[in-house]
C-alpha cells in the first residue's frame, strides 16, 4: 500500500497521542505529515528538539502498521478520518495551539458550520441547572440559522443539552475521551446513536481507547476549539467544566456563565468566572445570542426599514454594510459605503449609543 499523508499523520497520532503541541510543531514546521518523515534524525532534533524517545517511536515502522488498522477499521465502520491540514478538518481547531492531528468522525454535521456553540456543565446537575439548559438551547434553536450545538456526552448538564438539542430540532456533536468503538457512559449510547442522524460523534483517540481520567482533560480542548463560544451551566470551582472554560479563554473564545446563589457549591464556579471577569454573565437565554451577534436577519432589515423611514440613508448604509455579521473596521465601511469619514464616524457613534451596533477590543464594528 502506498503511503499518504493519511498514514502518516494515524502513525504520528499514536505516537505523540499525549503530546499534540510536539505534533502540531512538526506539521508546522515541515509542511506535512509525509515531510516528517522524510527528515533525517538530525534534522528533527535540530528544528523541533525533539527528543531520542519520540526520534525512536518515528523510527518504530509498528506505528504503522497501527495506522494502517486505524483506517481499515474506521473504512469497515463508516467513520471518517481527518487529519490537520485536510479540508474536512474544522478550522476552529487549526487555529489552537495544541489542536489534534488527527480527528475520527461519524454523522451528519457540518464541523465548519458557521454557528457551532458548546455547552457543559456539572455531572450532578440540580433542577435549576437542567431548566436553564432547556431554555438555553430552546432559544438558540429558534435562531436562523440554528447553531450546532456541542457537549462531552457526560451526565448531568453534558447530556441535557444533547437532548433538548435533539428535542428542538438542532443537531448535536458529542466529544468522546474514548475510541470510537468505545461509547462512554455506555448508558449514552442510545443518545450517540442518534447523534449519527442529527448531529454526530468526534473524538481524536484511536479505536480501544479507554476513558481514563485523563483523557476527559484532553477532550476538553475539542470541546472548547471547535465553538465559536463556550456556555457553563453549573460547575463546582474545580472540575472539567472549568478547564474547558479556561481552556476556551486561551483560545480567545467567548465564554459565558449562569449565575447561581452563593450558599449554592454547584455554581460557586460559575459565579467565580462571572466575578473575575473570565466569563460574561447569563441574564436570560437571549444574551448569548445578542453577545454573539446571532441575531435574526429579519430584526436587522426591520431596523433599516425604520431608519430608512426616518430617511437617514446613511445609518441605512452603515446597517447594510455590516449585515453579513462579519466584523469590519473603519476602513472596511468606508470602501464598503463611500461615505466620508466624518460622517461615518457620527453616525456610527451614533449606532452604538442606540445599541444597534457593537464595537468590539480589536476596534471593529458589528451589527447587534
Amino acid at each position: 500500500m502506498e503511503f499518504n499523508d493519511l498514514i502518516y499523520a494515524c502513525a504520528l497520532n499514536r505516537i505523540f497521542n499525549y503530546n499534540c503541541k510536539g505534533a502540531k510543531k512538526l506539521i508546522d514546521t515541515f509542511g506535512s505529515p509525509t515531510n516528517i518523515y522524510r527528515q533525517s534524525r538530525q534534522t528533527l532534533k535540530k528544528e523541533c528538539n525533539l527528543s531520542d524517545t519520540y526520534l525512536n517511536k518515528l523510527e518504530d515502522k509498528s506505528y504503522f502498521d497501527l495506522a494502517l488498522k486505524d483506517i481499515e477499521w474506521a473504512e469497515k465502520s463508516k467513520v471518517s478520518i481527518y487529519y490537520i491540514g485536510d479540508h474536512n478538518y474544522p478550522k476552529n481547531l487549526i487555529e489552537c495551539c495544541d489542536a489534534p492531528i488527527i480527528l475520527y468522525y461519524k454523522g451528519t454535521a457540518d464541523l465548519n458550520a458557521k454557528r457551532i456553540i458548546s455547552i457543559v456543565g456539572t455531572r450532578s446537575a440540580t433542577p435549576y441547572g437542567r431548566q436553564k439548559c432547556q431554555e438555553i438551547v430552546k432559544h438558540l434553536s429558534e435562531l436562523n440559522p440554528k447553531p450546532i450545538i456541542v457537549s462531552g456526552l457526560a451526565y448531568g448538564i453534558d447530556i441535557e443539552a444533547h437532548k433538548a438539542a435533539l428535542q428542538y430540532g438542532m443537531k448535536t456533536i458529542g466529544v468522546m475521551a474514548t475510541g470510537m468503538n468505545q461509547i462512554y457512559p455506555t448508558t449514552h449510547r442510545k443518545y450517540a446513536i442518534q447523534f449519527l442522524k442529527q448531529g454526530g460523534i468526534l473524538t481524536d483517540f484511536p479505536i480501544n481507547t479507554a476513558p481514563i481520567k485523563v483523557n476527559f482533560l484532553r477532550r476538553n480542548r475539542i470541546i472548547a476549539g471547535i465553538s465559536n463560544a463556550t456556555i457553563v451551566i453549573e460547575s463546582k470551582e474545580k472540575g472539567g467544566s472549568m478547564n474547558t472554560a479556561t481552556i476556551a479563554s486561551s483560545y480567545n473564545r467567548d465564554v459565558f456563565a449562569l449565575p447561581g446563589r452563593i450558599s449554592d457549591i454547584k455554581s460557586q464556579g460559575c459565579n467565580y468566572l462571572i466575578a473575575e471577569n473570565k466569563a460574561q454573565i447569563i441574564y436570560n437565554p437571549e444574551t448569548i445570542s445578542q453577545e454573539l451577534n446571532w441575531q435574526e436577519p429579519e430584526k436587522i432589515y426591520s431596523e433599516m426599514k425604520s431608519i430608512f423611514d426616518i430617511e437617514n440613508g446613511i445609518k441605512a448604509k452603515i446597517l447594510l454594510a455590516l449585515s453579513d455579521y462579519k466584523e469590519k473596521d473603519i476602513d472596511q465601511i468606508v470602501k464598503e459605503t463611500k461615505l466620508n469619514i466624518s460622517d461615518l464616524i457620527l453616525n456610527l457613534t451614533e449606532l452604538e449609543l442606540d445599541g444597534k451596533i457593537h464595537l468590539n477590543r480589536n476596534k471593529k464594528y458589528t451589527i447587534i
